[in-house]
Order: structure tokens, then C-alpha cells, then sequence
């Protein structure tokens, strides 16, 4: 092998590594924020059961998660919204907001 292929192998090799780690904190963000909402909304609504996630996004914003679900056990069910913002590694609240829709009787 010439010294340019070595060179060009080990730069797609490192290039690799550095979007896997991207991808891994990625990860690792997105179920911190999930275990935050989570725990906020178990906190609200008085019980962790049947909480469902059904979405964690990171939004345009720098450093900013949505996290969307349901919680099942209630009759409507409730949706949940949490908007989270990371912060030295660590997920703090900005909005929490429960919604329960009554379906109209006609």
C-alpha cells in the first residue's frame, strides 16, 4: 500500500468513529430526556404506570427535547408534552404540559 491509500484509509476509519460517538451521545440524550419526561409526568400524575412515549426529538434549538406520549390508565387518555433543555449533561424542565380530551357525546 502507498503512504496516500494508508492515509486515506485512516481518515475514513477516524471519520467513522467521530459520527458513531455523534450518534452514541445522541442516543444517550435522547433516553435521559425520555427518563426525565417520564419521571415528571409519573410525578404529575401520581403513578408511573402506563406511561407510553411515543416520540424524543431534538428540536432546531440547540440542546432542546421534545418528548410526546400518553398515559393509558386515565379515562380520556392523557398526553403529555415535555420540552426539556440540556444543560451540563443533565436535562432540566422548561414546560410540561398535560392534555385530556373529553370526547362530546351527540
Amino acid at each position: 500500500m502507498t503512504f496516500s491509500r494508508i492515509l486515506r484509509f485512516m481518515l475514513l476509519v477516524t471519520s467513522g468513529l467521530f459520527s458513531l460517538q455523534s450518534n452514541a451521545s445522541t442516543d444517550n440524550y435522547a433516553q435521559q430526556a425520555q427518563q426525565t419526561c417520564q419521571t415528571l409526568v409519573a410525578y404529575r400524575m401520581g403513578s408511573l404506570l402506563d406511561i407510553q412515549v411515543t416520540s424524543v426529538k431534538p428540536l432546531a434549538v440547540a440542546n432542546k427535547w421534545l418528548v410526546t406520549g400518553e398515559v393509558k390508565k386515565q379515562k380520556p387518555a392523557v398526553t403529555f408534552a415535555c420540552l426539556l433543555t440540556q444543560k451540563n449533561n443533565k436535562m432540566e424542565l422548561e414546560k410540561l404540559e398535560l392534555f385530556q380530551v373529553q370526547q362530546q357525546n351527540k
